[in-house]
């Protein structure tokens, strides 16, 4: 099945005109909206709000009653297929990944999410809830997310070969949906995965220090450094030692950063997400490095060709 298919499919389930990009499909009592997203990563988003089934219901694995649950929220649970970087990461360590206690489930879901295990092992613990995550993987859908920073059940549609019925999908998304448990708001801080948090954070200061450094390397230093050829202003190194502030700068943050980015990549462990946080981690703690040592030089040189 293509999109276009998918999509046509769809929007004859909801009676909707054939352009309709957003709308609401109601499936075995649950609104499931509907979110196409054109362009060059064209893909479909099915949501539905996290409310869960009262307190009471027979939907442990575990035997008996789901007991009510209070839990910071959103929960942020990303589930995906898991991939060999993943089981190897957990064998050596470096991720830490929250178990149902359901061996095929556990060995074919990953589970990433900085709440508790307790509270995954609670918003997973009904057999029917799990089935449809199995069942939503293995048609290329994912990931799926539990209790998103919208409080929504998400899941993220980018490949269609393998889809054959929509009425499946929508089957298998309705079933997970009146089978994840209701967990109040503890009214505690949402969980935060701190590095993750703090890999998004050197990524913007990696792109903001850009500008910092081609600021620095080309508005900084003397007039004479700098030549025209009427479409725009590029360094010279014909005079002087105007490339040595930026040569220097490159090296020194390299190796420096180099360094740290080393560091870094050591420190991240013992999360769910770690091993795929780690490489950008290391790779924005170096680049800021560079960024930082090209602009500082610079400034530096820049006052040093100035000088008598």
């Amino acid at each position: 099945m293509t999109e276009a298919d998918f999509l046509r499919a769809l929007r004859a389930l909801a009676r909707v005109s054939g352009k309709d990009d957003d709308f609401v499909i109601d499936r075995h009592g649950v609104a499931l909206r509907v979110q196409h997203y054109p362009g060059s990563s064209s893909h479909v988003e099915l949501s539905t709000p996290y409310v869960g089934r009262a307190a009471g219901t027979s939907e442990s694995y575990r035997g008996g009653a789901l007991m009510a649950l209070a839990a910071p929220r959103p929960m942020q649970i990303a589930l995906r297929r898991e991939k060999p970087s993943d089981a190897a990461a957990k064998r050596s360590g470096v991720a830490v990944e929250a178990q149902t206690g359901d061996p095929e489930f556990d060995d074919a879901v990953y589970i990433d999410s900085p709440s508790s295990r307790e509270v995954i092992q609670h918003v997973l613990g009904a057999a029917p809830a799990r089935d449809a995550v199995r069942a939503l993987l293995a048609l290329g859908i994912g990931p799926i997310t539990l209790d998103g920073m919208d409080l929504r059940i998400r899941a993220h549609i980018g490949s269609f070969g393998s889809l054959r019925s929509p009425e499946t999908v929508l089957d298998h998304l309705a079933t997970l949906a009146n089978h994840l448990p209701e967990v109040r708001a503890s009214g505690k801080r949402p969980p935060i995965d701190v590095w993750q948090a703090r890999a998004i954070l050197l990524g913007l200061a990696a792109f903001l220090g850009v500008f910092a450094s081609l600021f620095s390397t080309f508005m900084l230093l003397p007039d004479v450094c700098y030549v025209s050829d009427g479409e725009g202003i590029s360094l010279t190194c014909e005079y002087g030692s105007c490339c040595t502030p930026s040569t220097i700068g490159l090296l020194a943050g390299g190796l420096v950063g180099l360094v740290l980015a080393i560091m870094v990549w050591g420190r991240i462990r013992g999360t769910s997400s770690a091993h795929t946080v780690r490489p950008w981690a290391a790779f924005f703690t170096l680049v800021v490095t560079i960024e930082v040592c090209v602009t500082a030089a610079s400034v530096v040189g820049a006052v040093a060709l100035r000088l008598p």
